[in-house]
């Protein structure tokens, strides 16, 4: 046996080893993000939900487009009117929740007031809990509205913001966590909630502690592309422009460690 054999013998059982450890690699951090993931939307050319839950997408006026890699129909295009967005269903493994998150990719082409995504409460009391966009007081505004108590006549949400500098005609991440912290130091329960912004934690919110806040229910649906606090999609407002990609819903938090993940993810 030549050295020659035996140093390619050698070096096709690196490349082996090195593809197997990659694979392996590739294969745990898909099932850590797949754990507690209750619907995923990557818009490759349609809604259907790859979580294997079926919670697919109603699709209304909306176009195909590039995604952030440059891959055709592997995103999904909003004019910013009333007759472009998408019908998040029914969530019933979302109901009665103390822990959730949201993700999702977003390309703003121009902002005034735009909410890339709202979900409904379980009571429709015209509140949404959403993540908007802004432009006030010659400011970029990133917002995030959480309901954390509703009934069929009142509802209270929290509203938390932070300053980006200009987002529009780029890809951005925004991932919205919502973390239960239990009575402590004397203080009553309540919830956290992280903005991450680009994989880095951008704002921090809380519900409050003044009394132990209600479960959260995405049992109603929502809106990708627009808010809508009545279920009558007419009536929606806040209309996105510009381009959305990779939705993701969760009943439970992600770690900063996962979301970092989700932001680097190919």
């Amino acid at each position: 046996m030549t050295n020659r054999y035996l140093l390619t013998m050698m070096f096709s059982l690196v490349i082996l080893t090195s593809c197997g450890k990659e694979n392996e690699t590739d294969n745990s951090v898909n099932s850590t993000l797949d754990n507690g993931l209750v619907a995923y939307y990557p818009l490759n050319g349609d809604g259907n939900d790859k979580s294997g839950n079926d919670y697919h997408l109603t699709i209304v006026g909306t176009t195909t487009t590039t995604d952030r890699f440059g891959g055709p129909n592997s995103a999904y295009k909003f004019n910013g009117s009333t007759g472009d967005y998408m019908i998040i269903p029914s969530l019933p493994k979302a109901d009665n929740m103390r822990q959730f998150t949201v993700s999702l990719w977003i390309k703003p082409s121009k902002i005034n007031y735009n909410t890339p995504i709202s979900i409904r409460p379980k009571f429709t009391t015209g509140c949404t809990n959403s993540i908007s966009l802004s432009y006030e007081n010659s400011k970029y505004i990133l917002r995030d509205n959480v309901v954390y108590f509703s009934s069929p006549n009142t509802c209270t949400a929290n509203a938390f913001t932070e300053s980006p500098s200009d987002p529009t005609g780029q890809w951005h991440h925004l991932v919205l966590v919502q973390t239960y912290i239990k009575e402590e130091n004397g203080l009553l329960p309540r919830y956290k909630y992280d903005q991450y912004y680009d994989g880095k934690l951008f704002s921090i919110g809380s519900s409050g502690v003044s009394s132990n806040p209600a479960e959260v229910s995405f049992i109603n649906g929502g809106t990708i592309g627009g808010n809508n606090n009545s279920g009558n999609y007419a009536a929606n407002y806040e209309m996105f422009n510009g381009e959305i990609d990779e939705v993701r819903i969760y009943n439970r938090a992600l770690t900063p460690e996962e979301v970092g993940l989700l932001f680097n993810k190919k």
